[in-house]
C-alpha cells in the first residue's frame, strides 16, 4: 500500500496471513529494539530462503568494525559459526508481543527503498499510479 506522501506500507504477518501474501524478508538492525531497515518480498518461500542464504553470510559484523566480510563463507559455514559463537537470532515473540499471541508488524519505506530490493515490484507500481 502507497500512502499520499509515498511511502510504502508492507504488513509482516508472523503466523496466519491472508491468503494472496507474498513471501517476505525483513532485515533488522543487530541493536536494542531491532529496528527494522529494510523489507525484501519475494513471489515464493523458496525464492525467499534462496535470497536468505546468499545474502545472510554478506551481513556486515561488529568483529570487522560494521563491514561485511570481504570473503563471505557458505551460508552452512556461516549457520555454524553462529551457532559457535551464540547468536542470538530475531525473536519477534518477545519483541513484539511478550507472552501474546500472533503479531503482525509493519514496515514503512520510501518508495525508493522499497524499489531498490523488489525491482519486479517496479511495473506493479507503475500499474497502480496509472490507475490512480
Amino acid at each position: 500500500m502507497i500512502d499520499a506522501d509515498g511511502m510504502v506500507e508492507s504488513t509482516v504477518y508472523h503466523k496466519v496471513f491472508p491468503e494472496h501474501s507474498r513471501w517476505g524478508l525483513v532485515t533488522y538492525r543487530n541493536c536494542t529494539g531491532y529496528p527494522a531497515t529494510h523489507m525484501n518480498i519475494f513471489i515464493s518461500k523458496e525464492d525467499a530462503i534462496a535470497y536468505m542464504r546468499k545474502i545472510e553470510p554478506e551481513a556486515p559484523l561488529i568483529s570487522l568494525n560494521g563491514r561485511s566480510p570481504s570473503n563471505p563463507v557458505p551460508y552452512e559455514e556461516y549457520q555454524c559459526w553462529k551457532q559457535a559463537n551464540n547468536f542470538k537470532e530475531y525473536d519477534y515473540k518477545a519483541l513484539c508481543l511478550p507472552g501474546g499471541t500472533d503479531p503482525k508488524e509493519i514496515i514503512l519505506q520510501t518508495r525508493e527503498q522499497f524499489l531498490k530490493g523488489n525491482p519486479w515490484w517496479q511495473d506493479r507500481l507503475r500499474e497502480l499510479d496509472m490507475d490512480a
